[in-house]
């Protein structure tokens, strides 16, 4: 199975990957991986979390295409493993098609990936507004985001959830409060993939 997790930089998506790989293990699930969305392991990748990391310039419409190659490069990646395997993205297609809505048309993302197999079952992690902006100022982040930025985000990946349901790709949101423990996220998001076990 191929699961990915996605939304706003805060929500806990990384957090999550990890402890959920833990359960998933103590579930006799045998083999699990998680792979970061740019891919840390191929060079492209690479070079672009360095950047995104480096250089908040790449926020403008440079960075969603960066992105969007990224991630087509990552399925060479992904269509390696076994198929026993599950695998866990932090960040996937979803990503890709919020941060480029507003820079252009959705029709024409679907051409760029064409040959891009969405996973199994994206679930988006979902906080409120201020709660998310206090977060990212909690993990020093208060000069990459404004509020303005966080809003405008969680409607760009509104748009993207509802294009993606119109195309038959499982999506699930899984609201948390601010004062959600990683346990209790964690919990949630286990809850919501049992059925697709």
């Amino acid at each position: 199975m191929i699961l990915a997790l996605e939304g706003i930089d805060g929500v806990g998506k990384t957090t999550t990957c990890k402890l959920l790989k833990e359960i998933l293990l103590m579930r006799k699930v045998s083999r699990v991986e998680i792979i970061h969305d740019p891919n840390e392991n191929d060079s492209l990748g690479s070079f672009v979390r360095e950047k995104w990391k480096n250089n908040k310039e790449y926020k403008s419409s440079i960075w969603p295409l960066l992105f969007a190659a990224s991630s087509i490069n990552s399925q060479n990646y992904l269509s390696s493993k076994n198929n026993d395997q599950f695998l866990i993205l932090d960040r996937s297609s979803l990503s890709t098609y919020a941060y480029f809505w507003d820079i252009c048309d959705p029709e024409w993302i679907d051409v760029i990936h064409k040959e891009y197999v969405h996973p199994d079952l994206t679930i988006l992690i979902n906080l409120d507004t201020y709660s998310n902006l206090r977060r990212l100022i909690n993990r020093g982040n208060e000069e990459a985001y404004k509020i303005e930025d966080i809003k405008r985000l969680k409607i760009l990946y509104d748009k993207a959830c509802s294009y993606f349901l119109k195309k038959n790709v499982q999506i699930e949101i899984v609201d948390i409060s601010e004062s959600a423990t990683p346990r209790e996220v964690v919990d949630k998001v286990y809850e919501t993939i049992k059925k697709y076990l």
